[in-house]
């Protein structure tokens, strides 16, 4: 185990480049989700701000 903790050592270069290389793989394939959909209304009455939210259900027929 003391290879991965040497400052400049070939193990830590290696563990460097897996790493950057799964990070990148996991943002170019990655799939769009869809969560949730929140509606947020905003609006302005002299010097109030008010605000409505609420989420939306996701129905399938």
């Amino acid at each position: 185990m003391r290879l991965f903790f040497t400052a400049h050592g070939r193990a830590s270069k290696i563990l460097f480049l897996e790493v950057t290389a799964l990070m990148i793989a996991i943002v170019f394939f990655a799939e769009v989700a869809f969560a949730h959909k929140i509606h947020i209304y905003v609006w302005v009455k002299g010097d109030t701000v008010y605000t409505q939210s609420y989420a939306c259900s996701h129905k399938t027929e």
